[in-house]
């Protein structure tokens, strides 16, 4: 299964303020997240991130509704619901999505999220929207952790005229 980390980040490399918020983050990586969701047709959210994302307007939640989202949680061991299911563990969320007939994965982070599958070699490539701002506090983009990577950039675009985004290939072995 191939697995896209995606995330938005500060200029500075982080993903949302001390306190989670992300208002900061601007409407046109909404409508790419949202347009990458689609192209998948699955999110991998962490239960933090999903948390978070649950305390928007309700109209945020609508734009994925069709998407299937797994939301990785060590306190809820399996939950199953319409288009949202809990597991426990990256292989299970990968393992879901397979049996689903998926043959990709897009991971839309928090920082444990993406040090977890980072830890397990899980990541395939990651794509970084980088938002013009700077936060001299705030979640990174990963949790420190035993883990490494090298990285190859397979290509950049400005996604608009403010906002850059970097496609890199995970180097394995």
């Amino acid at each position: 299964m191939k697995t896209t980390l995606y995330m938005v980040i500060s200029v500075n490399g982080y993903i949302a303020k001390e306190d989670r918020a992300e208002e900061w983050i601007s409407s046109d990586n909404w409508i790419e997240t949202v347009r990458i969701a689609h192209e998948f047709g699955n999110i991998i959210f962490g239960r933090k991130a999903w948390d978070n994302l649950k305390t928007w307007d309700k109209r945020y939640q609508d734009d994925i509704a069709d998407v299937e989202k797994i939301i990785l949680s060590s306190s809820i061991k399996q939950y199953k619901h319409n288009k949202l299911t809990y597991v426990s563990s990256p292989l299970l969320a990968l393992e879901y999505l397979k049996n689903k007939g998926l043959n990709k994965a897009l991971v839309l982070g928090g920082a444990e999220l993406n040090s977890s599958f980072m830890k397990e070699h899980l990541i395939d490539e990651m794509i970084l929207n980088i938002e013009p701002y700077i936060l001299g506090k705030g979640i990174p983009l990963f949790k420190q952790g035993d883990f490494e990577s090298k990285l190859q950039l397979i290509s950049s675009r400005n996604l608009t005229s403010q906002i850059l985004q970097l496609y890199y290939k995970i180097i394995k072995g």
